[in-house]
C-alpha cells in the first residue's frame, strides 16, 4: 500500500517543482525580457497587457504597505502550502495530486516573491481600455 500512495505523492511533488519554476523563470522573462523597459502590450482593442505589483493577496484584496505585510501573508501561504502538502500524501489519484502540485506550485512562487520584493509579481493582468 506504501508504494501505491507514494506515487501520487511523488507526481504532485514533481508538478509543484514544475509549476515553480515556470512560475519563477515565465515571471523573470516578463519582467526582464518583455516588459524591459515597462509598457502596455494591446492584446485587442479592450484589452492590454500590464506589468503589476500585488502587494496584498488576489486581486490586491488586503493590501497593505505595511514592512510586516509581505512576511505575514508569506507566513500564511506557507501555512497553506503545509496544509496542501499533508492532504498531497493522503492523495491515491494522480489528477488530484496534479491539481494540489500546481496549487502548492504557484503559492511557493508567490512566498518567493514576496521574500525577495516585498510583494507578488503580476503575470501581466489585463486593463480595459
Amino acid at each position: 500500500m506504501g508504494s501505491f500512495r507514494s506515487r501520487p505523492l511523488r507526481l504532485g511533488i514533481a508538478v509543484a517543482v514544475a509549476a515553480l519554476l515556470a512560475d519563477q523563470v515565465s515571471k523573470w522573462w516578463i519582467r526582464e525580457v518583455l516588459m524591459d523597459p515597462p509598457q502596455n502590450i494591446p492584446i485587442t482593442s479592450f484589452f492590454d497587457l500590464v506589468f503589476a505589483w500585488n502587494r496584498g493577496i488576489a486581486f490586491s484584496l488586503f493590501r497593505s504597505d505595511s514592512p510586516a505585510a509581505p512576511w505575514i501573508m508569506a507566513a500564511v501561504a506557507l501555512a497553506i502550502v503545509i496544509g496542501l502538502g499533508f492532504w498531497l500524501s493522503r492523495q491515491v489519484h494522480r489528477w488530484p495530486a496534479i491539481a494540489l502540485g500546481l496549487i502548492i506550485g504557484g503559492a511557493l512562487g508567490n512566498v518567493l516573491d514576496r521574500r525577495r520584493s516585498a510583494g507578488a509579481r503580476g503575470h501581466c493582468p489585463g486593463r480595459r481600455r
